[in-house]
């Protein structure tokens, strides 16, 4: 694909093909904000706002740097959240990209989340609001385009998990909303 160069005054310079670019160079940018808030269950669920929806690649071998932040928050004691990345290549099912293997889990704590946050105090939990960030460089297979997608759910059964709010939802001075965002640079193989 051609990338058109442009030089002072606006006039159009010789096309330049990905091919001509050096490895690593960020070809385009998209972010993606979720604003207002969302209960999470037991399940993973999409962070509605934090998906991509198709992107066209511009190189044929690029590479996609992926950052994510999701801001937690409960309403119980002894709160916890998790988040995966999922991703589609072309019209392909929506799949988990990390699957992430850790020898720190054991038994039923085997969430493969590429993050979360918690909140493990006897007091003020509904107070808090914990952000969960993270960073994963992924090579799909694809022809011409991907899309990602931020899923979250609360990890202790019988608690409840919100996504950009406190679990207190008074209006008061203490009280604030969050916005969680996705960005996807993607990057010249």
């Amino acid at each position: 694909m051609a990338l058109t160069q442009v030089r002072a005054g606006g006039v159009a310079n010789d096309a330049v093909t990905t091919a001509k670019l050096p490895a690593g160079t960020i070809l385009q940018v998209k972010n993606f904000v979720k604003q207002g808030n969302q209960t999470l269950s037991t399940s993973y669920a999409a962070v509605t706002g934090c998906q991509s929806g198709d992107i066209t690649a511009i190189g044929s071998s690029s590479k996609f740097l992926i950052f994510g932040t999701v801001v937690f928050g409960g309403d119980d004691t002894d709160w916890s959240n998790a988040i995966k990345l999922y991703h589609r290549a072309d019209s392909g099912t929506l799949a988990d990209v990390t699957a992430i293997s850790s020898n720190h889990k054991s038994g039923s704590n085997d969430s493969n989340a590429i993050g979360g946050s918690m909140w493990d105090g006897s007091t003020y939990q509904q107070f808090v609001q914990a952000p969960a960030t993270f960073s994963f460089l992924h090579t799909p297979s694809y022809t011409s385009t991907v899309t990602y997608e931020i899923f979250a759910k609360q990890l202790r059964s019988g608690k409840t998990g919100y996504v950009n709010r406190m679990g207190i939802t008074a209006d008061a001075d203490y009280n604030f909303g969050s916005s969680s965002q996705l960005t996807i640079l993607e990057i010249a193989g």
